[in-house]
């Protein structure tokens, strides 16, 4: 029986960079740390494909460096947004994963 890895999900915020003002208040770039890698085959491409705020918080990826985990950012999030950002990353990862 082969051992299973846990899926990625997101550890936490790492930091918050690009402040800008709009008319709905502050946003940042929101860059979150990943527990793990991500598995699964073109996972970038994929997580993407399916996220449903690509037009407001559009993701990219930060490199990971040897065998640490990347790290994902969401763009332009509002300040008062950002819990509900995370939330919906955590979603996406873990609809990626189940496929």
């Amino acid at each position: 029986m082969s051992h299973l890895e846990p899926p990625a999900t997101v550890s936490g915020i790492e930091r918050l960079t690009n402040e800008r003002r709009t008319t709905a208040g502050v946003a940042h770039d929101i860059h979150v740390a990943l527990t793990d890698p991500l598995r699964v085959d073109q996972a970038e491409q994929r997580l993407r494909a399916d996220w449903p705020h690509q037009s407001s918080w559009p993701l990219s990826f930060e490199p990971a460096e040897g065998t640490a985990a990347p790290k994902v950012v969401l763009g332009w999030v509002p300040d008062d947004r950002q819990d509900e950002a995370v939330e919906a990353l955590r979603g996406a990862l873990d609809r990626l994963q189940r496929t």
